[in-house]
């Protein structure tokens, strides 16, 4: 990673597959100078990229607006980046890159895809249906393929990251070395960054006092990080949005910061990652 440069603005994506996915992906954005971060604005995506709440708007111009911020940004988005070994296998690709250029080949929509990969999982030996990579296990990640989460995996990488790889406009770390001269993509688990921070990995998502509680808890173990600052507006934000959403854009901001602050940080220890993806914590 000769030439590594940290960047200098982060952006924190609460991601969402769903039809009208724009409803729930906020990005919060943050300055990073001097070894501090200051988390400045987090806003609901359709605001900030002039486009419609269904997904077949607001996707592609998330994709856009990635592309376009250009060298000294990263982004950290909350979605599965990759998928367990054994469903490489039987797509037969044999890295990351691979893995990128065949999905979604023959899966017309997330629930056929997710079927696909439960069949797999059926010709394997035990009795489990949704298996996890061994980031997601590290960190206590769903599956990629369970139905809590397919729609996120299916849409985050065909049709945000696919693009961005095929058009060489983004670097996806760690699977790629990062290039100064142009935007980083990481995955993001804000629940798993909460939980190593002494956050509230759970019961923070509901619609009274003590979900209330939670986040602005949430924040303050944010805000408690060395050199990290949260504007008033989105700390507000971050506390009154019941649905976790906003807080959780914040969280990956935060935590993008800190795994892109030096070259070391983007090293993952093992080799999984180099076909399954990591998450960032």
């Amino acid at each position: 990673m000769s030439g590594f440069r940290a960047p200098t603005t982060v952006y924190g994506v609460d991601f969402s597959g769903a039809r009208r996915a724009g409803e729930s992906i906020y990005l919060a954005r943050g300055t990073a100078e001097d070894g501090a971060l200051d988390v400045e604005a987090c806003v609901p995506a359709p605001d900030l990229l002039e486009a419609d709440a269904v997904r077949e708007s607001v996707l592609p111009a998330l994709r856009s607006f990635l592309a376009e911020t250009g060298g000294g940004t990263a982004f950290g988005l909350d979605f599965s980046f990759g998928l367990p070994a054994f469903l490489l296998d039987a797509a037969g690709v044999d890295d990351w890159a691979a893995f990128v250029r065949w999905f979604p080949d023959g899966f017309a929509d997330a629930s056929e895809f997710s079927a696909w990969a439960r069949e797999r999982a059926a010709e394997r030996e035990g009795d489990r249906t949704y298996y996890r990579r061994e980031t997601d296990r590290a960190v206590g990640a769903t599956s990629p393929y369970h139905f809590f989460v397919k729609a996120q995996t299916f849409h985050g990488v065909r049709d945000v990251l696919k693009p961005l790889v095929e058009a060489g406009s983004a670097r996806v770390l760690p699977m790629r070395d990062p290039d100064p001269d142009l935007p980083w993509a990481l995955e993001a688990y804000p629940a798993a960054t909460l939980d190593r921070l002494g956050g509230h990995r759970e019961r923070y998502k509901t619609n009274d006092e003590s979900g209330r509680r939670r986040r602005a808890e949430n924040v303050d173990a944010l805000a408690a990080l060395d050199g990290v600052s949260v504007a008033d507006d989105v700390r507000k934000r971050a506390v009154a949005d019941a649905d976790g959403d906003a807080l959780d854009a914040v969280v990956a901001a935060v935590a993008t910061w800190e795994r892109t602050r030096s070259a070391e940080r983007l090293r993952p220890s093992g080799t999984a990652w180099r076909r399954e993806g990591h998450i960032f914590v």
